[in-house]
């Protein structure tokens, strides 16, 4: 047996196809994705969500697997009344809406966006604009003071194939009459508050973010606080680097370490290709309540080709690569900027260095007119000098070229240890196109030579992070922020819920904010008599206390002017009134 409802006779037979539908095909239908999990974090003036990856699991009995994305809905009422109603295709009653509009949406990249082919009662259900999945997002529009009721819905893409539309999930909240809230797993219930007074947000100690010593990344490595309740107090962490080479002696990227020091626990170790991006939108996973994002890290160690060249136009075009002879050598690339100075011969001298295997292949040490300068270091480069381009006795020690052999001298640049190694070697880059009218460095030239430097193995970082915590003398400061609100109170505030079960207004709220987090409040009629006592005691994030406005005998106040004190131990005191008017 079973009962069908409808608003009219029209939707109650709509409702009885559906229902008649489903009994025929024995319940062997189309099904929403599994519920998420849901979590909150209040903070100021925002509330920040959190939900895990459960429902991308789900595999629909006839469609397979169809998960698309998730919809977030919020509303200060849990009949979901601040989101706009999407009726039925049919001229359903508008107070019974078969969606809403949610607050924000997630959805796969893939084929599937916009409207659904299928349409769900007559309305075609909204898929997304393939923004990529996320597991967290920040509601920066959210108010203090307002009881918030967010839920996350999963939904499916349906199989226009074969005329399924698509599936969402339920989010189910029910107030009772004593006040008591029932709601499912991805629904939360949240009120953002200003923090207590003295307040000190977890971060990062004053140091910040420490470079080591040998780092020489353009990339940059940032730090952000998700969860902040999460956040441990003087934990050190360290992020190292793995690097690879490719065939031609390119160094890269290949993965990183984050480790907590302090424990000794390694949180992440990611390689391969995309090791320090993550998910495109996300970024890395959040660990202790953080999470890392790296930028603009180069694919490669190479010269920048927009932020290097000549000084003087007409010289031909340079030629920078990572040196390896003979090909059963290894690279040694080195991360570092340069400038290559040109003046006289005698300006810089060459060192000798053997290139090869064999006496053959050995340079000796000459003057040249060129010098080499690490700009990062200011220290000068040792470097090495092949000259190529049968130069006359005048010529001797100048870095010059053959235009018609389409031969260049060439530099390399050496490593300052003990045996030398060749990291990179330079030369005019001689071609058929090259302008006849082209000339060598001349003095007073400078050719400038910026590397694009990825995260490689030398380079570390460590910081320490600081939980939460209470600034006292900021504290006392801070007493002063004490209000209560709103201030007068006129009959009703926007904030106080409805009451939907019985007749009459719904519970009174007066709200004292920037409290301490441990302090009492009394409050007096002008009179002075106590009226109330309330000791409060929150979480650092939270300094209001809400009074719903009956005396300490349970009655509800007056209209009138009241006094309050408020005393936080180690602090200070706080004196001030406000009025009542019913």
């Amino acid at each position: 047996m079973g009962i069908i409802c409808g608003t009219d006779y029209d939707n109650l037979v709509i409702n009885k196809q559906y229902v008649a539908q489903a009994y025929s095909q024995n319940y062997n239908f189309s099904k929403a994705p599994f519920i998420p999990t849901l979590r909150a974090l209040a903070g100021d003036n925002r509330v920040t969500l959190f939900w895990d990856s459960f429902a991308e699991q789900s595999e629909d009995p006839i469609s397979g697997h169809d998960f698309e994305g998730y919809r977030i809905y919020r509303s200060t009422d849990p009949g979901w009344n601040d989101m706009n109603p999407i009726t039925d295709g049919y001229g359903t009653s508008y107070t019974t809406p078969i969606f809403r509009k949610p607050l924000i949406q997630f959805d796969l990249d893939n084929t599937y966006s916009g409207f659904a082919e299928v349409p769900t009662q007559g309305v075609q259900f909204y898929l997304g604009n393939n923004t990529g999945l996320r597991h967290y997002w920040v509601d920066t529009t959210a108010v203090n003071g307002f009881r918030y009721f967010y839920a996350i819905t999963s939904y499916d893409h349906g199989d226009p194939v074969l005329g399924i539309d698509p599936s969402e999930c339920t989010k189910y909240v029910a107030v009772q009459a004593s006040g008591e809230i029932e709601k499912g797993n991805n629904v939360v219930v949240v009120r953002p508050e200003a923090p207590s007074a003295g307040y000190r947000p977890a971060g990062l100690t004053n140091a910040g973010i420490t470079s080591g010593a040998n780092n020489t990344a353009s990339a940059s490595l940032n730090y952000e606080i998700i969860n902040r309740d999460s956040v441990l107090n003087n934990h050190t962490y360290k992020v190292t680097f793995r690097e690879a080479m490719n065939s031609s002696g390119y160094r890269s990227t290949s993965g990183f370490t984050l480790v907590d020091s302090t424990d000794g626990d390694t949180l992440l170790a990611r390689t391969g290709t995309g090791a320090l991006a993550g998910d495109a939108l996300e970024g890395l996973p959040i660990t202790d309540g953080f999470k890392l994002t790296f930028s603009d890290n180069a694919a490669l160690l190479d010269y920048n080709a927009d932020l290097s060249g000549w000084s003087t136009t007409g010289i031909p075009t340079f030629a920078f690569r990572p040196f390896r002879y003979p090909t059963t050598s290894t690279y040694h690339t080195q991360a570092a900027d340069y400038q290559v100075i040109f003046g006289e011969v005698g300006i810089g001298q060459s060192v000798p260095y053997r290139r090869g295997a064999t006496a053959a292949d050995s340079l000796k040490a000459v003057n040249v007119n060129f010098t080499v300068v690490n700009t990062i270091t200011g220290q000068p480069v040792p470097f090495a000098f092949r000259e190529r381009h049968l130069p006359t006795t005048a010529d001797s020690g100048k870095f010059s070229f053959n235009l018609t052999r389409r031969q260049s001298d060439e530099i390399y640049l050496l490593t300052d240890t003990t045996p030398r190694y060749a990291t990179w070697y330079l030369y005019y880059s001689i071609s058929s196109t090259t302008q006849a009218d082209s000339f060598p460095a001349q003095p007073g030239d400078v050719l400038t030579i910026v590397l694009d430097k990825p995260f490689l193995a030398h380079d570390k970082f460590s910081f320490t992070t600081q939980a939460a915590s209470i600034n006292m003398a900021q504290a006392k400061v801070d007493l002063d922020k004490i209000k209560v609100v709103p201030n007068p109170y006129i009959v009703t505030n926007s904030w106080e819920p409805e009451n939907p079960y019985a007749n009459g207004r719904g519970e009174r709220q007066l709200h004292f904010t920037h409290l301490p987090s441990k302090c009492t409040i009394h409050i007096f009629n002008v009179r002075g008599q106590l009226v109330k006592t309330i000791d409060h005691q929150a979480a650092l994030n939270d300094g209001t206390e809400i009074w719903n406005m009956l005396s300490k005998d349970n009655l509800e106040i007056s209209y009138g002017i009241y006094i309050f004190h408020i005393k936080a131990d180690g602090i200070g005191e706080k004196i001030g009134k406000f009025a009542i008017i019913k």
